[in-house]
């Protein structure tokens, strides 16, 4: 609805996708039900022109792409000056899926206009619908608050899940034994204690070290305990640990099935939810929607999803 301001926490989502991405400039757009749409979050590089707020009729972004967002969920563009490659004798081919088909040359146009040279789309879709929640802000587990006292995340909350469970997390945890004198052998892994990261950690578990062991066991109770909660929220059968930390694999996952055990019955006992990791590290999330985009194919056209009318 109007009037609503931009939340802390999905400017904190629009830094981060930058900070992943190395774009100069993310945004996060909401449509309305009109199909018109607003940027109601944004994280840029130094001396960019913000979009932040800036509102756009549904012909910005018109049906059959809006459409097409429901096909086909990550859509990279590498290159807004390449004009793509002719595709000879095949038809009528529809590649609405593929995920190196050209876009429509007014949409490359119109990316040049604005001086962008590259981009990326990513779609957050349920029961066939773009989601947007009540107020356009939905799908975030990593901002559950597991600790009121916590560390502040860049959201504005205090204690969020993402803050303890992710790489930085663990880093963060790492910097906090080693001021508190709890890990002092961790400081031989980097000239200044401040630059200590997650993974300097497990580099250090792989080798035995019993500080990168402890602050090791202290992150995968902070990762159990938000898989803990998901588990009686969703019930699911799998649950997949991605990211660069997960390439430790069982270092992981069989502490986060042991604390399940001993500390959360509610969210094991009964359940038999396998916990996993996922193979791509940091590309997980792209590859996991290059999987999604091939099972859609597979399976055909969806009622009412349309055709995008691009075949290019």
């Amino acid at each position: 609805p109007d009037g609503v301001p931009v939340p802390q926490m999905t400017q904190a989502i629009a830094r981060a996708f930058r900070a992943l991405t190395g774009y100069d400039r993310t945004m996060v757009y909401r449509f309305a039900e009109d199909g018109s749409g607003e940027v109601i979050a944004e994280a840029t590089a130094p001396g960019v022109e913000p979009y932040l707020g800036l509102r756009y009729p549904d012909t910005d972004i018109p049906a059959q792409a809006r459409a097409l967002l429901l096909r086909n969920r990550v859509r990279l563009i590498a290159d807004s000056a390449d004009p793509g490659v002719p595709i000879m004798g095949l038809g009528d081919l529809d590649l609405s899926l593929s995920g190196i088909r050209a876009v429509s040359p007014i949409h490359l146009e119109y990316l040049r206009n604005m001086g962008v040279a590259s981009s990326m789309t990513v779609s957050l879709i349920v029961g066939g619908r773009l989601v947007r929640g009540a107020r356009g802000f939905a799908g975030e587990p990593g901002h559950m608050v597991v600790d009121p006292d916590g560390p502040r995340c860049p959201c504005g909350q205090r204690g969020c899940w993402e803050r303890y469970a992710s790489g930085s997390g663990l880093g963060w945890l790492a910097r906090r034994a080693l001021r508190r004198g709890d890990a002092p052998s961790l400081a031989e892994a980097v000239a200044d204690p401040e630059e200590l990261r997650g993974e300097h950690v497990t580099e250090l578990l792989g080798v035995g070290n019993r500080d990168a062991v402890r602050v090791f066991d202290e992150y995968a109770r902070w990762v159990a305990l938000g898989v803990a909660n998901l588990i009686s929220l969703l019930d699911p059968d799998v649950v997949a640990l991605g990211g660069g930390v997960a390439a430790v694999g069982d270092e992981l996952t069989g502490r986060v099935r042991t604390i399940l055990s001993e500390r959360f019955p509610a969210a094991s006992d009964g359940r038999s939810v396998s916990i996993v990791t996922t193979p791509g590290g940091p590309d997980a999330g792209a590859i996991g929607a290059a999987i999604l985009a091939r099972d859609a194919a597979a399976a055909g056209p969806q009622p009412g999803s349309g055709r995008s009318g691009d075949r290019r």
